[in-house]
């Protein structure tokens, strides 16, 4: 997530150092990094009443940077991690390297019948989703219809703005987040993700190799490999696949190592979570260290990018698929999964955050924070941070103040408070209490009020604006919910001070 201010020198050395410390990867042609502000968590719980407590103690996921390319080692089935990024001309793995500041650990399962663990592996648990668009087409992939959607596009709103793509099919009020109706808008589900790294506690997670002290349990300057079902086709395409062997039906997620490498050199301390994945059905059988296996449907056998493309599309061709999974996976017909095998072309958007110490009714997690395309207070997701956010906002409360099922408190009163908080949310609502009002309304920075029509500068066009906004009731300046003559007087306050 990215603010609108500039960071101090001493957070672009925390960020220069996190770049660096996922070998060098930033500055290297063969690979793609997305970056993200240092110290810029929000924690943003989901729980009803937005007040249980957190895991005591824990470091709150901070995101850095997400880098990604292909991948080369001489030892593909023993050590993976060793080897280099190479060009993306018959490359058969991918590297995907996350940096979080701060030492995280792999998560624990969540809500699992007598077994709620997020500290399993130790007291700071990253949960997070990373959705890669694998071909640049927000109109294929995304969510299972009946899965919650604890994803980017889901979330990120959380976060006081919406995200800079797909405006339209935000979430804006809570209403949109338990409309569960794929068919109706605003669509949320239909994200653009193609596969996702999952981190949502959600599956059996094993322990395969430690240094230090070797107890189970991460500690500072430690390496964690642990082994579960992290690398995943996004679940909207189980319509249109007939693949077996995953945790359900037609899922294709087969089991990964990930490996978490906790560095706390050069006056930093920083953790690396890192991928090593087969794009080729030859990568497959590499890190297999057997022979190669054709593509088919098996996913508990050898699996890569291009197998779980192709299933997708060889259903689409040959059974064709009609209602909501048309809408994410008809876009695939015709095509050839092996034209979307460079990683450096795939697109990433990121959650993270952290979980309740119990098990919580429908909530898990408590998010932290978001990338790439979300700035804070970027309420009209233009990706600027100007008048018209905070016209956005005055906007909302004057279309849903006192309205049923969108305002509990049934008043029009300038305030809307928002249904099932924070289980449910609205990006409008920038401080996250709860409320959209005249609070949120003024959290905006250095804004000039008084330039009304937003050219920025404040002149007699301003004046003519305001006065025809006045007369049609739709020039609120004090964010009180209504436009009247106190409006008036505080607009030529403002203007006669030239902002």
């Amino acid at each position: 997530m990215n603010y609108p201010t500039i960071k101090s020198r001493s957070v672009l050395i925390v960020l220069i150092s996190a770049m660096l410390a996922s070998y060098g990867a930033a500055g290297d042609p063969n690979t793609r990094t997305w970056t993200d502000s240092a110290n810029d968590v929000l924690i943003r719980r989901t729980d009803y009443g937005n007040a249980a407590p957190l895991i005591p103690g824990a470091t709150m996921p901070d995101l850095l940077s997400v880098t990604i390319g292909p991948w080369s080692t001489a030892t593909p089935a023993t050590d993976p991690y060793t080897g280099t990024f190479m060009s993306a001309s018959g490359a058969h793995l991918f590297r995907l390297d996350i940096v979080i500041k701060g030492l995280v650990n792999p998560p624990g399962l969540l809500s699992v019948p007598d077994f709620h663990f997020p500290t399993q592996f130790g007291n700071s648990p990253l949960y997070a989703t990373f959705d890669f668009d694998v071909d640049a087409d927000y109109n294929t992939g995304g969510l299972d219809q009946f899965v919650y959607p604890a994803n980017y596009f889901g979330q990120a709103g959380r976060f006081g703005g919406i995200p800079q793509h797909l405006t339209d099919r935000a979430i804006l009020r809570p209403a949109d987040l338990v409309d569960t109706n794929v068919l109706t808008a605003p669509f949320y589900e239909r994200s653009g993700a193609d596969f996702e790294l999952s981190l949502c506690g959600c599956s059996n997670i094993t322990l395969v190799s430690q240094n230090g002290n070797m107890d189970g349990i991460m500690d500072l300057g430690e390496t964690m490999t642990v082994r579960g079902r992290f690398f995943v086709r996004s679940s909207g395409y189980s319509g249109a696949s007939s693949c077996f062997g995953g945790s359900s039906t037609f899922a294709y997620d087969p089991p990964v190592n990930l490996r978490f490498t906790n560095a706390t050199q050069n006056n930093s301390n920083t953790t690396t979570i890192s991928l090593i994945f087969p794009l080729t059905m030859h990568g497959a059988a590499l890190m297999a260290g057997q022979p190669d296996q054709p593509m088919d449907a098996n996913v508990g056998n050898h699996a890569s990018v291009v197998e779980g493309l192709h299933d997708v599309i060889q259903y689409v061709n040959d059974h064709g698929v009609g209602g909501y999974t048309a809408e994410i996976a008809q876009g695939w017909a015709g095509r050839s999964a092996a034209d979307y095998l460079n990683v450096l072309n795939w697109r990433c958007n990121a959650l993270v955050g952290s979980a309740y110490p119990q098990s919580t009714f429908a909530a898990d997690y408590v998010w932290t924070d978001v990338g790439f395309d979300l700035r804070f207070q970027d309420c009209n997701g233009s990706g600027t941070v100007d008048a018209d956010d905070r016209t956005a906002v005055i906007a909302f409360i004057a279309q849903y103040d006192g309205v049923f099922g969108d305002d509990d408190d049934g008043v029009v009163n300038g305030s809307i408070q928002l249904p099932s908080f924070a289980y449910a949310y609205s990006p409008y609502d920038i401080d996250y209490d709860g409320f959209v009002d005249a609070q949120d309304i003024a959290s905006f920075p250095n804004a000039c009020l008084a330039d009304w029509n937003g050219d920025a500068g404040v002149t007699s066009d301003d004046f003519f604006a305001f006065i025809s906004d006045f007369f049609i009731n739709n020039a609120d300046f004090n964010g009180d919910g209504f436009t009247n003559s106190q409006d008036f007087l505080n607009f030529l306050t403002a203007f006669f001070n030239g902002c």
